[in-house]
């Protein structure tokens, strides 16, 4: 039975605890730390439950230690991962960790250095990594039965309303006082997709290293960072990723997913949907979809915090802790350099939509674009996007440390390196 700490109570913090406390027989919260008020309905509810509930972390860390709980789970803000996953280390916990795990690459070196020094393991929970049904493509790609991986290709429409940005006030930013956060579809909403990606182009154990990145991003939303994006990424073993996603599109699309071996083609829906179309013109299914896509996902979770919560119990490493995220955030990072600052789609091609008495911002045709750019192979502006540009190919050889790109570095938040460089020095006190 593995103890748990929960930062954060309402929001998806909330909704993991509910997938938490469906699983009685692997762990049991004992605390949790919020800023919800007392009254508020999950507070209520992890009293009712005998939660100890703490106003902060920091007082978490200083009434708790590993004798009363084992692992903290970390669900809070992509600004704050970092800084609660080095803390609850440092302090010689176990970390569960939200995705995507931290903003650049240079925490998420100190992350791993952390857990080597205190002994400790950190999971990240990129959800569909641990599903089944992609458990047996990866196995399946292992063994060799389907060729060589040639070339991956996805993309997903996911609108989002206005109101999705102004939920908190680190969404949509690109940067806080403090940190980096690289809000939108790579670094957030989608950035399972592109963690997806990566662990299906190659038949190694983990997600392929990426060793170029040409990305376009762009925002559509009056906001610093990107919710339109669209990706080329070739990996160390030549095969190329192709990524295109939104959230300004009028109506919503399954995510779809191909990939291209010597002997078949992989068709995917929505993570779950899987089929291999052998070039013999056989079929074989790995998965079929849930009729209710609200329940499936609830599947998901439980499975993924059953494997993390196993390999807890047992002593057995995470098969996705730091070091294992180290290409998705890789990629992530070097899509920025590639592009720099988000840029601008320009009012003319786009158009605010209400419903519900949600305003949504539209781009035109922008469903039909990333259909295009999928079927093709092409990035939005090779299929001739109006307001689309190319950006430069970026070299991940040797990269440590973000950003690079002059126009990022000028936007490099003010107190971002020396917060770092204290809580990562946290491990070395302890």
């Amino acid at each position: 039975m593995i103890r748990l700490a929960v930062i954060g109570t309402s929001g998806y913090a909330g909704y993991l605890m509910d997938r938490l406390w469906e699983l009685p027989d692997l762990c049991h919260v004992v605390a949790a730390a919020t800023l919800d008020k007392p009254d508020s309905p999950c507070v209520i509810n992890c009293v009712k439950r005998g939660v100890r509930m703490f106003p902060s972390l920091d007082a978490l860390l200083t009434t708790l230690s590993p004798k009363d709980c084992e692992a903290i789970v970390v669900a809070t803000g992509i600004d704050s991962h970092y800084g609660c996953a080095a803390q609850a280390l440092a302090a010689g916990f176990h970390v569960l960790l939200e995705k995507p795990p931290v903003p650049t690459i240079q925490e998420l070196a100190a992350l791993a250095k952390l857990e080597q020094r205190m002994n400790r393991s950190l999971a990240v929970h990129f959800q569909f990594l641990y599903a089944d049904v992609n458990q047996r493509l990866k196995k399946l790609l292992s063994s060799g039965a389907l060729g060589p991986i040639r070339q991956l290709r996805a993309f997903a429409a996911w609108p989002r309303p206005v109101q999705y940005f102004q939920r908190s006030f680190w969404t949509g930013r690109l940067r806080t006082a403090d940190s980096w956060v690289l809000d939108g579809t790579v670094c957030n909403s989608l950035a399972h997709l592109l963690a997806h990606q990566l662990f299906l182009a190659t038949a190694k154990p983990g997600l392929a290293t990426p060793v170029s990145v040409q990305a376009e991003l762009y925002r559509a939303n009056d906001t610093e960072s990107e919710d339109t994006s669209s990706l080329r990424i070739l990996t160390d073993e030549g095969v190329e990723i192709l990524y295109c996603a939104s959230l300004a599109t009028l109506s919503q699309r399954d995510v779809l997913l191909e990939i291209e071996t010597d002997k078949a083609i992989v068709r995917q829906v929505d993570f779950a949907e899987t089929v291999v179309h052998y070039r013999d013109g056989s079929t074989e299914i790995l998965g079929k979809p849930h009729r209710s896509k609200a329940e499936e996902d609830k599947i998901v979770r439980r499975h993924m915090l059953t494997t993390i919560l196993d390999a807890l119990a047992n002593g057995k490493p995470q098969p996705f802790g730091a070091v294992a995220c180290h290409p998705y955030v890789v990629a992530l990072n070097a899509a920025f350099e590639s592009n720099g600052p988000p840029k601008s789609i320009a009012a003319e091609f786009k158009h605010n939509f209400v419903s519900e008495n949600l305003q949504q911002v539209v781009v035109e045709g922008l469903e039909q674009d990333l259909e295009l750019a999928f079927s093709k192979r092409r990035l939005l502006s090779e299929i001739g996007v109006p307001w689309a540009s190319a950006s430069p190919v970026f070299i991940c050889k040797d990269y440590m440390n973000f950003p690079m790109n002059p126009a990022l570095k000028a936007l490099e938040p003010v107190r971002h390196s020396a917060a770092r460089e204290g809580v990562a020095a946290l491990g070395r006190k302890s």
